[in-house]
């Protein structure tokens, strides 16, 4: 996200962000319970952690920088 972005967001607010996205798909895959994932947003939502962005970024986008994102590459 910070290179996508053209590092417009912060390391921590990716940091979140992605906490989020994948507590998210963890329960859409039946891994995390639904009230789980409410908890962990209530936590960020009573630590006021401000994720929003005013930029734009497309799915070819995001996906084209974790192509050649160093943990991908490891793997």
């Amino acid at each position: 996200l910070e290179a996508a972005s053209n590092y417009e967001i912060s390391h921590g607010k990716a940091v979140a962000i992605g906490m989020i996205a994948e507590s998210y798909l963890a329960m859409q895959m039946g891994q995390l319970k639904e009230t789980d994932f409410n908890q962990i947003c209530d936590i960020f939502d009573h630590c006021q952690v401000d994720l929003s962005w005013n930029g734009e970024l497309t799915p070819d986008t995001l996906l084209s920088f974790m192509r050649i994102d160093k943990k991908a590459l490891a793997t």
